[in-house]
């Protein structure tokens, strides 16, 4: 559970949960009535055959599909966009977040820029961008509402680079599908020399 302090938009608790893990809905009732969350978020691996059909419960409100090994990297993910440190230079709060997610399939896409202090850095960034965006268009076609997009770097990005990551994303959309929604955060990783971009893509 990540308790989450965000003043009067809070969410108060959400619950992160494996679906393909052997859940049921005794059990997702359970969860949600003992504990008081707001929200469960379900991860499910791709190509596997979850337990039960939390896919179609009420009691999940939304799906995240991915492979099995970047599970944990979708756990950061979602520790870095619903606590404190959201980044408030594209405003949402906790609350529109959480309504924009209920009831939609996530898919999970993330890739690796060059180091932050490299003359090409600018470059490497916007080209990570754009490979990200194709793939989502290759893979999802027309069908996304929107992206969370979550960067991790070993310093905090400047506004100069945000805008860039920004503009690389919007550009390259608005010629594959219209989006909604654009949210986007940035968290600090250790022992790691460029930045990773991470990206759930909403579905309709």
């Amino acid at each position: 559970f990540y308790t989450l302090d965000g003043g009067y938009n809070r969410i108060a608790h959400i619950a992160l949960i494996d679906i393909n893990d052997l859940w049921t809905e005794k059990a997702l009732t359970e969860l949600k009535s003992l504990s008081g969350v707001s929200m469960v978020i379900g991860l499910k691996a791709r190509n596997i055959k979850q337990s039960i059909a939390t896919t179609n419960s009420k009691l999940v409100d939304c799906i995240v599909n991915c492979a099995i090994e970047d599970m944990k990297a979708i756990k950061q993910m979602i520790n870095g966009f619903f606590n404190n440190g959201v980044i408030d230079f594209i405003a949402f709060d906790y609350y529109e977040l959480y309504e924009f997610v209920r009831d939609k399939q996530l898919y999970y896409f993330s890739s690796s820029a060059s180091n932050l202090d490299s003359p090409s850095k600018d470059e490497s960034i916007r080209q990570t961008c754009m490979d990200l965006v194709k793939k989502l268009s290759n893979d999802m076609a027309s069908d996304i509402e929107g992206l969370i997009v979550h960067i991790e770097s070993t310093r905090e990005l400047n506004l100069d680079e945000l805008n860039l990551v920004t503009e690389a994303f919007i550009d390259s959309i608005k010629f594959n599908f219209p989006i909604e929604k654009f949210y986007l955060n940035n968290s600090l990783v250790e022992d790691d020399e460029g930045i990773t971009i991470k990206v759930l893509c909403v579905l309709r």
